[in-house]
């Protein structure tokens, strides 16, 4: 008998696995028998148990590789988005990461760039507040002269001078309203700005802004609709501030529109009152209109058409109608128009 083992057939007629062992002394042999479906079915069982072990790994190892990656892409996206408010001017932006490793460092580090950053915006700003404080003052003497020459008070003038003079003076002026607007954004951004809030009648200072208007708009063949319905609720704002958010609003709505109408209403909801500033101009594209309030932001449709303006007026506006608790907005589609929208606070709504 020679030692080995198979599957066959046993004693009683059922397949098994059987081994043999030769007993040479005793010219005997051991043969061992078992049945094929329960060994098959422990090694089906180590199988499925294997197998189960191995998914059990495979979730673990996956778990932890998700809870890894979070523990970068969170933190990584935290500073994306203190990336984007530095760009966006927002200086005090802080990024809060508690990982005790590299990236707290990094975010750190972000965190010191960004105070740097706010003290430099800072002293450019006080800079800026000093260097239009000190030239508004002689500008407008210089303009006071000139308008007192080209009047013939000091003797008098060819008509070639007089016309130099009076290109002279119109520079002169847009120096003077570009020195004003930057004061107002200096003033702006040092907290500055001085707001006397009381309840005011704003159709009145509508009116007043449409007819300092009429006559430009009439010009450019541009009809001022403005027909309030019902009772307009008051708003709580500044007088001045007031009407120069209007001013700004009309004033660009005009010289964005070269023919058609410019249309100004109002309407009521939650506690302020909203007016609206529409016009069929040559509006603007998505891109461009998320860029709207931004300082010395000027689309490139203006700029081919040849419309001038510093690109404060809006960023002031926007300034002005936050400080007196409103918000402003806009909608927007090329070659159809703009429609401005502004809120302040009712009074008695």
């Amino acid at each position: 008998m020679s030692e080995g083992g198979d599957i066959t057939t046993g004693i009683i007629g059922e397949k098994v696995i059987g081994a043999t062992y030769p007993l040479l002394d005793f010219d005997w042999g051991v043969v061992v028998e078992w049945p094929e479906k329960e060994a098959l079915g422990i090694v089906q069982t180590m199988l499925s148990q294997i197998l189960q072990f191995s998914l059990i790994i495979l979730i673990g190892i996956l778990a932890m590789t998700f809870i890894f990656a979070q523990s970068i892409s969170r933190p990584m996206q935290k500073i994306r988005e203190g990336v984007k408010a530095i760009s966006r001017g927002r200086f005090d932006y802080k990024i809060k990461i508690k990982t005790r490793d590299e990236l707290e460092e990094l975010s750190n580090s972000f965190n010191e760039m960004a105070d740097s950053l706010k003290e430099l915006s800072e002293l450019k700003d006080e800079v800026v507040f000093i260097a239009a404080h000190e030239l508004h003052s002689p500008v407008t003497l210089i303009n006071m002269y000139l308008a007192m020459v080209i009047e013939e008070e000091f003797g008098k003038l060819t008509p070639e001078t007089k016309e130099a003079l009076e290109k002279t003076r119109g520079a002169g002026q847009r120096l003077v309203d570009l020195i004003d607007e930057m004061l107002v954004v200096a003033k702006a951004k040092g907290g500055r700005i001085e707001i006397k809030v009381s309840p005011q009648d704003i159709t009145r200072a509508v009116l007043a802004v449409v007819a300092d208007f009429e006559l430009k708009a009439k010009e450019k063949n541009i009809a001022l609709i403005y027909e309030p319905r019902g009772r307009v609720p008051k708003v709580l704002a500044d007088s001045g501030k007031l009407k120069e958010i209007l001013t700004n609003l009309i004033g660009n709505a005009i010289k964005c529109t070269f023919e058609g109408e410019i249309t100004i209403s109002h309407a009521s909801g939650d506690g302020f009152l909203i007016t609206s500033v529409s016009d069929t101009g040559i509006g603007m594209t998505k891109e461009e209109l998320g860029h709207l309030f931004e300082k010395f932001y000027q689309t490139k449709t203006t700029k081919k058409r040849g419309i001038k303006g510093t690109g404060l007026g809006l960023f002031i506006t926007k300034q002005l109608v936050e400080k007196m608790r409103g918000q402003i907005w806009a909608e927007s589609e090329e070659g159809k128009g703009t429609t401005f929208y502004f809120s302040l606070p009712a009074k008695g709504v």
